[in-house]
């Protein structure tokens, strides 16, 4: 089964595959579900949209894109390795904030942007220059927009997954903890929403040798 299209125009369809028909491959199974993403357009700076697609990129079982670095570099959309289906629970609740701005959320969403941007800013004022941030995951490929001007210097992001150190997002690298426990930093942001409380209790390393920790939401 192939859907061809913007991704954020495939989710529904996605949705009610995935649901009422189309199970993930298995054992004994052999429905495919191809997102054909030949055209990769700006998603004009509607966050939902993104979220749309990213998670749509996220149900599909391979993304076929006509232009990847683009589809990265605007969407935040690694095309070559979809967002892992852990990561599905924070694009609905970008996507949900988006329908209903009355939802009584510490942050929503839709603001991950603005959190990261503010974290950012103190970050300048209080003269920590050297700054990572913690969590290259489905929120950090949402906050791209502060990143472009982020008043000091992104030494790097940080993430658990070994599998994606040396790669990098927004155009910063992806490396280890123990990688950026050696590169000077002066503090930490946690980049994540639904496991926030997972990397604080990790980043307790970084503490531990006086880098200030910053989180956004808890």
């Amino acid at each position: 089964m192939t859907l061809a299209g913007c991704p954020s125009g495939c989710l529904l369809p996605l949705l009610w595959l995935r649901t009422i028909w189309c199970a993930r491959p298995g054992p004994g199974t052999s429905t495919e579900c191809v997102l054909d993403w030949a055209r990769v357009e700006d998603h004009a700076g509607a966050r939902g949209r993104q979220a749309a697609g990213m998670l749509a990129c996220a149900l599909a079982d391979r993304v076929v894109c006509g232009d990847p670095t683009r589809a990265l570099a605007v969407w935040g959309v690694d095309t070559g390795a979809p967002a892992p289906a852990e990561e599905a629970f924070d694009l609905l609740t970008n996507i949900i904030d988006q329908w209903d701005s009355d939802l009584q959320h510490m942050t929503l969403a839709s603001d991950w942007s603005e959190a990261v941007r503010r974290a950012l800013l103190n970050c300048a004022m209080l003269g920590r220059r050297r700054v990572a941030l913690y969590g290259a995951g489905t929120h950090t490929r949402g906050v791209g927009d502060a990143l472009m001007e982020p008043g000091v210097e992104i030494v790097c992001l940080i993430d658990d997954d070994s599998r994606r150190h040396g790669d990098r997002l927004w155009g910063y690298e992806i490396v280890s903890r123990e990688d950026a426990l050696g590169r000077e930093l002066d503090a930490v942001i946690i980049s994540a929403n639904s496991i926030e409380d997972l990397l604080w209790e990790r980043a307790g390393v970084f503490r531990e040798r006086g880098v200030v920790v910053t989180r956004l939401y808890g």
